[in-house]
């Protein structure tokens, strides 16, 4: 029988790839924000994050969306907020893609490709011309 006064061990998230997810649900994460800003304050071009399947890829690149879009509050007990990394955590506008749900064969893969970056040059040039109602921007 369990002592009454043990803790409850924190729900494990397995499978989820949100970083909102995590903060919402309290889930235990290792906290890589600090590891995040020196790669995000990395003078260069192209970086090609290589690891291996179900080893956190997705996530890791939902908390540089967030990030990037400004939600600070998602961070607030996290190292980069401790940082001050960024200062006004004002939103900036994120492209992303992921080839999760894409078709396996080349020319479907080409042509939801081609649709996909479409919607994001429209959503990108609403946004640049500043009209108020974008269909995708969560700005």
């Amino acid at each position: 029988m369990a002592d009454a006064t043990e803790k409850k061990m924190p729900r494990m998230l397995v499978g989820f790839q949100d970083f909102k997810q995590f903060i919402d649900e309290k889930a235990p994460f290792v906290d890589k924000t600090e590891i995040i800003s020196e790669l995000i304050g990395l003078k260069g071009g192209t970086y090609f994050l290589s690891r291996p399947r179900r080893f956190g890829k997705t996530i890791l690149i939902h908390t540089i969306q967030n990030i990037f879009e400004g939600k600070k509050e998602l961070f607030e007990n996290l190292d980069i907020v401790k940082m001050d990394f960024r200062n006004d955590w004002e939103p900036l506008p994120v492209i992303s893609l992921s080839f999760n749900q894409y078709p396996d064969n080349p020319a479907s893969i080409r042509k939801r490709l081609i649709t996909d970056l479409n919607d994001i040059v429209k959503n990108m040039t609403c946004l640049w011309t500043k009209r108020k109602r974008c269909p995708t921007s969560p700005w």
